[in-house]
């Protein structure tokens, strides 16, 4: 029992969260954008998980799929783990995504595309898990199979899927790892 009682004495929240989850999330705090891990939510916050470290009081806003924007402020810090409280109650509906869409991470990034025996440069405007949206000045047909190299990474056999005016849609083979995305978005 007094295992029990010394666990409950350093529980960091005040209510149970209503929803495990295991999903990317979209992270801005102070000008920075970050990937994070939500481990758990409910109405009133979330647990995430990163590799960059945050502090106890700062302000942030997060999202994951297509949800919008939620602002929080950091309340618990522990290592890479790390737990907000929600400016706004959320209802237990806005818990639930319609359909589950990897949130789209905004990015900047110089891009290489080699595809059909050429080589086109571009710029990765967005990322998820699942592919990359790119301002191309070429046309790329769809199904064109490329390697994408942003950064200095490469996504070997990415597909094209859309095109519309200068942006296209590539969808890569295999998803990527919340980590890679974290790496992806920091450059490493």
């Amino acid at each position: 029992m007094l295992i029990m009682e010394q666990y409950l004495g350093s529980e960091r929240r005040s209510k149970v969260r209503a929803v495990r989850t295991f999903k990317p999330v979209c992270i801005e705090a102070e000008g920075q954008t970050l990937v994070a891990l939500m481990r758990d939510i409910s109405t009133t916050g979330a647990g995430f998980e990163t590799e960059t470290g945050l502090k106890v009081g700062q302000e942030l806003r997060y999202r994951w799929g297509d949800e919008p924007f939620r602002k929080a402020e950091v309340i618990w810090v522990d290592g890479g783990r790390f737990g907000v409280a929600n400016h706004e109650v959320l209802a237990p509906k806005d818990l639930f995504s319609k359909r589950y869409r990897s949130v789209r991470v905004p990015i900047s990034a110089p891009t290489s595309i080699f595809v059909d025996g050429n080589r086109v440069e571009a710029e990765t405007v967005n990322f998820s898990q699942k592919g990359v949206c790119a301002l191309v000045s070429d046309q790329i047909r769809n199904g064109a199979l490329a390697t994408l190299k942003i950064g200095k990474r490469y996504f070997e056999g990415a597909t094209a899927k859309w095109g519309e005016n200068d942006r296209i849609g590539f969808a890569f083979s295999n998803g990527m790892p919340i980590h890679e995305m974290s790496r992806l978005l920091t450059g490493r």
